[in-house]
């Protein structure tokens, strides 16, 4: 059995789209809990979490069966559209104005609408249909103010799984009633 969706792409696709909606160079857009030091202000963590399938039917696919033989090998597939979400947050030096957290979430949010991005996550599998607001999360670091904001963003990622089995023409049952 293999599975659809590349967890790889989906976080490339979605970090380069942060990068480039932010204009922070790549080593200053981070995934959360990497385990690393923090990077020097300004800079972004993004976070993935709560997949999960929707419940909804998904699409069935039939693969190699356009006309096959009794007893063939057939790939059978299964996509669905799992639902998580996106938490993205950004810390900053200014407080205010242009350069703080807000202003730059803010940015990003409106980026995240355009037909360019959209078509850039596509490509990975992945689609935005929810945008959260961005909370201003301003924190006292020992004596000075950090910048901090904070938004959301629902998403579906492609995924589905595949398994190879064996084409069965007909099935022949005999009804047995037992009183």
């Amino acid at each position: 059995m293999t599975h659809a969706a590349d967890w790889v792409a989906v976080e490339d696709a979605l970090h380069a789209e942060v990068v480039r909606l932010s204009g922070y160079a790549g080593e200053r857009v981070i995934w959360d809990n990497q385990g690393a030091p923090r990077p020097e202000l300004p800079f972004i963590t993004l976070r993935l979490d709560g997949f999960d399938d929707p419940g909804w039917a998904g699409e069935l696919t039939v693969a190699d069966a356009t006309d096959p033989e009794p007893g063939a090998d057939i790939l059978l597939g299964r996509r669905v559209h799992l639902e998580g979400t996106l938490t993205i947050t950004a810390f900053a030096d200014p407080r205010t104005g242009a350069g703080s957290a807000r202003a730059v979430l803010t940015r990003i949010r409106a980026g995240l609408n355009l037909d360019s991005t959209t078509e850039n996550l596509d490509i990975s599998g992945v689609s935005i249909f929810g945008l959260g607001v961005v909370q201003d999360a301003t924190v006292l670091v020992e004596t000075e103010y950090e910048s901090r904001a904070i938004m959301n963003a629902r998403l579906r990622v492609s995924d589905g799984a595949e398994d190879l089995t064996t084409w069965i023409e007909s099935v022949e049952t005999t009804p047995t009633f037992e009183e």
